[in-house]
């Protein structure tokens, strides 16, 4: 344990209903970086995965048409 003392009273419910756009290319470029990832550290679930369609995004993501974004490596 590092000594931290988490103060829960600090959090509060936020009153905004938060939506970040995320692009078409972003997703997938995200889940074959993942899978890759998988595929050296966990080859059992690689395996379930490697397969599968990309997952739909989290609600909080807005997802439209795009490549991937301009900061990303690749």
């Amino acid at each position: 344990m590092r000594g931290y003392a988490f103060n829960k009273s600090k959090i509060k419910p936020t009153e905004k209903v938060m939506s970040l756009t995320v692009t078409t290319g972003q997703m997938a470029y995200e889940w074959t970086h993942l899978l890759a990832k998988l595929k050296e550290r966990n080859p059992v679930l690689y395996r379930k995965w490697r397969n599968a369609e990309a997952p739909e995004a989290h609600p909080i993501f807005s997802v439209c048409v795009g490549d991937i974004e301009s900061w990303e490596r690749h």
